[in-house]
């Protein structure tokens, strides 16, 4: 296969992947995750069930690519943070972008059929790796305000960032259960000052 033929039929198969990952996740928020089945996505997409199990080995991992693709945004937002402020604020500033993010870019039903999912037994704990850039991230957050001496040195990074990590996936939480019922940027800025200024 030459360069040409090689290259429009790997654009092909993004274009296929990605038109399968958009019609699962619609799916997903009218019917609810466990109601829809790899037919209903095959069939509702216009494709095959080669061409799905070529993209995803499960339905699950639409899920896990939703999450590269919400990595990416924090990889490529916290890069944007300014350097010279207290890390504390950087904390806070981080968060209020991810709680934008999630409120503008995935919604409140895709978020609500997440949070249901995350309940349910499945063989990835990709919602809660603490090796994922969003962890990652905080996690030099925290280090750097616990070596400036921001944050209480009596709890460790791993306690601080349980805590992030609590209020975090809570706010969200509520906001889904409220029916998106307040900012969720908003409310997130206003408990993370809360919860940098306590710690």
């Amino acid at each position: 296969m030459n360069f040409l033929a090689r290259g429009y039929k790997q654009a092909r198969g993004e274009k296929t992947k990605k038109e399968i990952l958009e019609v699962a996740l619609q799916l997903f928020s009218e019917s609810g995750y466990t109601k829809v089945t790899v037919e209903d996505i095959v069939k509702k997409s216009k494709t095959s069930k080669g061409s799905f199990y070529a993209h995803f080995g499960s339905k699950y991992e639409i899920f896990l690519e939703k999450f590269k693709e919400i990595d990416g945004f924090y990889e490529s937002r916290v890069k944007e943070i300014p350097t010279h402020i207290p890390a504390k604020d950087k904390i806070v500033l981080f968060i209020k972008e991810q709680m934008t993010f999630i409120a503008t870019e995935l919604g409140l039903d895709l978020m609500r059929v997440i949070y249901s999912n995350a309940l349910t037994n499945n063989p990835h704990d990709y919602f809660l790796d603490h090796r994922r850039p969003l962890f990652l991230i905080l996690r030099n957050f925290v280090e750097e305000s616990i070596n400036n001496g921001e944050l209480n040195e009596d709890l460790t990074s791993d306690e601080i960032i349980r805590i992030i990590n609590s209020a975090m996936f809570g706010v969200i939480y509520q906001w889904s259960m409220s029916n998106a019922g307040f900012k969720l940027a908003d409310e997130s800025e206003k408990l993370f000052k809360t919860i940098v200024k306590g710690l």
